[in-house]
């Protein structure tokens, strides 16, 4: 489970991009050196989640069908 996950409600922000293909977008950062958290199953969608280089949360995700 994502450290954010149990965050109370207001403690914290972040941004969140939609991603055609959540799976090759994780494979692309990682090559980079980017460290990106395993992707988390939800029922409207697959998340996965990083730290940029000032400490900000960002997030990446796919809508499932």
């Amino acid at each position: 489970m994502p450290e954010w996950s149990d965050r109370p409600k207001g403690s914290g922000a972040g941004i969140v991009f939609e991603v055609d293909d959540i799976h090759t977008m994780i494979a692309n950062l990682r090559e980079r050196g980017v460290t990106v958290e395993d992707p988390v199953e939800f029922p409207i969608c697959t998340m996965a989640s990083l730290t940029d280089p000032e400490g900000n949360k960002i997030s990446i995700h796919q809508a499932k069908p």
